[in-house]
């Protein structure tokens, strides 16, 4: 899959507001802007804003996993929460903003930051889960260009939004809001609906097909994830205050999807995919880990700029690979990225919480929390770098083990073939153009550059081709596919 102009073009106008939403979600969440927090310590700070964060976090994480939950149920539930996704989203959103303000109106009343927290996590979610649907909808090459041009443009605009007093950025925010929402239901009026292709399945096998691909990067960017919430929070502390470790963080940002979206344009190099950044990511951020809890905190901001650079890109990377995991598998969009959201923001939360532990502690016991910390990311950030190098082995080892013998039979006779079986075993379109590149012996990376789809794409295809089919490796598809001729013949006679 490779960006190019004419993939650029084809992206919709109304998609722009994605970039819209994204500042929204950033400044509510990540700024929390107070009018008098430039003169509040931190701790007093922190009291003020934990309701709000509490149930903003928790509302994060729960949403995404109830919508997977009805969208694992009854037809007609499903449509009617499909019907009550975007008022959801639009009420909470705006609700949420306007209780927020009279929250910092009324005395920093806790109950209303509580509420706040509470109805901006749902509006949040919601409009997370409708995105992804949008993406989910778009061309690959275009989704993965408004993806990181997002990082890129959001970025900057939050670093504006930071930089102004919060009785200047709250009515520009609420500007904002409106025109993101406006900008989600023409995005979702405008692109053709994705239709779900799964009613054969169980829920079971659905969620079992889910983990096993997305799995491997869910977890690349669940380590990555808490990593980066941890040790912001931890900043947060060294540096007393939140905005310039927020700043930072969109420095990340900006640096890391600016410069492999100019990369994938200027040399039309192919989109890389979460695993294969994530080793490179890993032992970055885990090499930032190990001296973190003994600088000074005057040098604590560069380990957070590295750690924001190499999370958020790879974050960015895996809403395309969710919706390119809908697009060709026939799951339903909304399935998927409620699965993918609701454990990316569980585990961002966890993150948060555990990183804003050592504040309440001093000297030894806060260096002591900050070290076990360290070391816990430092062991989760290498759970899915063995499980994707463990994987990798074993791929290369079955491709080097496979011989083929290929049957000389016609293209267009081969696709009629392949057509005919898959109609008979409830095989989906996705996977019968996967089907015919097998048949016809190619290796797993060639069909990958003819379809642009990615290798592990290709790969869970197979899987589900050889289950429906009853095969067990290449071969006996092929086989099956070059006897199917003349078995239909003796049939017939």
């Amino acid at each position: 899959m490779v960006i190019n102009r004419s993939a650029i073009r084809r992206v919709p106008l109304c998609c722009y507001g994605f970039i819209i939403f994204l500042v929204v979600n950033v400044y509510l969440l990540w700024g929390v802007a107070l009018p008098t927090s430039p003169t509040m310590s931190l701790p007093d700070y922190d009291a003020i804003i934990l309701p709000f964060r509490l149930g903003a976090s928790s509302t994060m994480a729960i949403v995404p996993l109830l919508f997977l939950g009805i969208e694992l149920g009854p037809a007609a539930l499903r449509e009617l929460a499909n019907k009550a996704l975007f008022p959801c989203a639009a009420l909470g959103s705006v609700m949420g903003l306007l209780c927020f303000v009279g929250a910092t109106l009324s005395v920093d009343s806790p109950f209303l930051y509580g509420l706040s927290g509470i109805l901006v996590g749902v509006g949040n979610s919601c409009c997370f889960l409708l995105w992804g649907v949008v993406l989910a909808r778009m061309e690959p090459e275009g989704c993965t260009f408004m993806l990181l041009l997002s990082g890129v443009v959001s970025g900057i605009l939050n670093l504006v939004l930071f930089s102004v007093p919060s009785t200047l950025g709250y009515p520009m925010l609420a500007i904002l809001l409106v025109l993101s929402l406006v900008g989600l239901q023409a995005s979702l009026s405008e692109l053709p609906a994705h239709v779900p292709e799964r009613d054969g399945l169980s829920n079971k096998q659905r969620i079992k097909d889910m983990v096993v691909r997305l799995g491997e990067s869910m977890l690349c960017v669940c380590a990555l994830g808490l990593a980066f919430n941890v040790f912001r929070e931890v900043a947060f502390a060294q540096v007393g205050g939140t905005s310039v470790v927020n700043a930072i963080s969109m420095l990340g940002l900006i640096l890391g999807t600016g410069v492999l979206l100019g990369i994938l344009i200027a040399f039309k190099a192919k989109v890389p995919e979460v695993s294969g950044i994530y080793p490179l990511a890993t032992l970055v951020v885990a090499a930032c880990m190990i001296p973190f809890p003994f600088v000074p905190a005057a040098y604590c901001l560069p380990f957070v700029f590295v750690i924001s650079v190499f999370y958020l890109l790879v974050e960015t990377l895996f809403k395309g690979a969710m919706a390119q995991y809908a697009r060709t598998s026939g799951e339903s969009a909304l399935a998927t990225f409620a699965f993918g959201f609701g454990v990316e923001f569980a585990v961002m939360a966890a993150g948060s919480y555990m990183g804003a532990i050592p504040r309440g502690e001093s000297g030894e016991n806060q260096v002591m929390y900050v070290i076990a910390l360290a070391l816990l990311c430092m062991y989760l950030l290498v759970v899915p770098l063995v499980s994707a190098h463990r994987k990798r082995k074993e791929r290369v080892a079955g491709e080097v083990q496979e011989r083929i013998v290929i049957r000389s039979v016609d293209a267009d006779e081969l696709q009629l073939r392949c057509e005919q079986i898959a109609a008979q075993s409830g095989i989906t379109q996705s996977e019968l153009s996967v089907m015919v590149h097998l048949a016809a012996g190619q290796t797993v990376a060639a069909i990958s550059r003819e379809l642009s789809l990615s290798e592990n794409t290709i790969r869970s295809h197979s899987k589900a081709i050889y289950r429906k089919l009853d095969v067990h490796s290449k071969q006996e598809l092929i086989d099956l596919v070059g006897n199917y001729g003349a078995s239909t013949a003796r049939e017939a006679r």
